[in-house]
């Protein structure tokens, strides 16, 4: 179905043109899954007007030089709606015989010089994957038969790509942290090289997704190591100290889970960029590693169906009872009263008494700070990012890491359509149109 746009002269207002030309112009039957054909007007409608079927612009001077300009033939440009729709739109096409300087078609944002399709369908594509983070190829299938077209896995991979630089720009823009961060990485499997080439060999290689995120706001960095040796991952934290130095962001605590290099790891970070960050130990982590620990000890898995005995479930919970204490004062002189009794104690808690009486500052610091007390934060991003559909889409460091900074700005900010440019998607309710047509059809 095409939809055809008559002609019309009258000198009235863009809002009554777009009510005129939807009303006179557009055949009504199909059109009730159609939305955003009125904003797709307002935009054309802002610099064009109808003249003969054309739509010619409403000043035909120059923008540089002031000069009348040329017409020199015509061209057509097509929207693309769900079901096969599509609206074809005639333009002028001019030139400026005095400054010879390109003439700026004007055409808006839902058209992007020499792409094939308009920008509607882009945003679906990037859209539909950060919904439910399909292949390519599903998204491809999906858009090619809500559309009606013949979409390549090609340009669904380059609008995915876009939609990742786009947030990475916005995640480096992002200047709203409270300074309290929660530190967390996650393993992958992904594949190197020529990805898509026929008879390329590809190399399967384990990479590690950083994350930083502010223990109060949600926002998040991330980036992407191929280690977790402590050599390589210092100069990542440095990194990322360097940003918040050079962009005037505090970095005033940073919360890790119960790994001992971290400790140093902030200590160097600190002496080096003559900083004052304080090192807090996860408390959610410090929990979850008793029991870990004992079904290690007793059972020789961490995760494990069989239930712990009595006994132990009895030293875990008094073990817990410690970071528990109302007060940073009652939580340290807890430790100096267990810490001479850890005998009495299993071998792993033993273990355990021993790390939190080592590190007690380290873990007293959520008294201060009680949002820091745990991690749950970091543990359902990464909820939302693990499967494996994520590793299926994207085969590569690269185009990892742009989909992952993409789900990034989604999470954490409700506003991620627009932060992502993809306020073009064709998926929200039709009332303005519907409505439009209605009041305009002759009775």
């Amino acid at each position: 179905m095409q939809l055809n746009l008559s002609s019309f002269k009258k000198k009235i207002t863009t809002e009554a043109r777009i009510d005129d030309t939807i009303a006179s112009g557009i055949t009504f039957k199909g059109l009730e899954s159609v939305s955003n054909l009125q904003e797709i007007l307002r935009d054309i409608l802002s610099n064009y007007e109808l003249e003969s079927g054309v739509f010619k612009l409403i000043s035909e001077y120059c923008e540089s030089c002031k000069k009348k300009l040329k017409r020199k033939g015509t061209y057509t440009k097509d929207i693309t709606l769900p079901g096969g729709a599509t609206i074809l739109l005639t333009f002028h096409q001019y030139s400026c015989k005095y400054c010879k300087k390109k003439v700026d078609r004007r055409l808006g944002s839902w058209f992007t010089n020499g792409e094939r399709y308009s920008s509607n369908i882009k945003s679906d594509a990037a859209r539909l994957y950060l919904s439910h983070l399909s292949s390519y190829d599903t998204v491809r299938e999906e858009l090619n038969k809500i559309y009606g077209i013949s979409l390549s896995k090609r340009s669904v991979r380059r609008w995915l790509h876009s939609a990742g630089n786009t947030a990475e720009q916005t995640l480096q823009a992002e200047k709203e942290f409270s300074g309290h961060f929660i530190y967390d990485e996650e393993y992958m499997k992904i594949f190197l090289g020529d990805v898509g080439k026929k008879g390329s060999k590809l190399q399967r290689v384990e990479v590690y997704l950083l994350l930083f995120i502010d223990a109060l706001t949600g926002k998040t960095i991330l980036m992407l190591s191929d280690s977790l040796d402590k050599s390589v991952l210092i100069k990542y934290w440095e990194i990322f100290a360097k940003w918040t130095l050079k962009n005037n962001i505090p970095f005033i605590t940073l919360t890790t889970d119960g790994k001992r290099e971290y400790n140093t790891m902030i200590k160097e970070l600190n002496c080096s960029l003559h900083m004052n960050v304080e090192h807090s130990y996860c408390i959610f982590h410090f929990k979850k590693n008793l029991y870990e620990a004992c079904n290690k000890y007793l059972f020789g898995v961490i995760q494990t169906k069989k239930n712990l005995p009595e006994h132990v479930l009895s030293q875990i919970k008094e073990i817990e009872s410690l970071v528990d204490q109302p007060t940073r004062d009652d939580f340290l002189n807890a430790i100096k009263t267990i810490t001479p009794q850890k005998q009495t104690f299993i071998a792993p808690l033993q273990d355990q008494i021993e790390r939190v009486s080592r590190y007690s500052e380290n873990y007293a610091l959520h008294k201060k700070y009680p949002f820091l007390r745990t991690t749950n934060m970091a543990e359902r991003w990464f909820g939302q990012t693990k499967p494996e559909k994520v590793k299926k889409g994207f085969k590569t460091k690269n185009g990892l890491i742009k989909v992952l900074r993409a789900l990034a700005v989604k999470i954490t900010d409700t506003n991620w359509k627009k932060k992502l440019n993809l306020t073009r998607d064709i998926n929200d309710a039709t009332e303005l149109l519907i409505s439009g047509l209605l009041r305009k059809r002759p009775a």
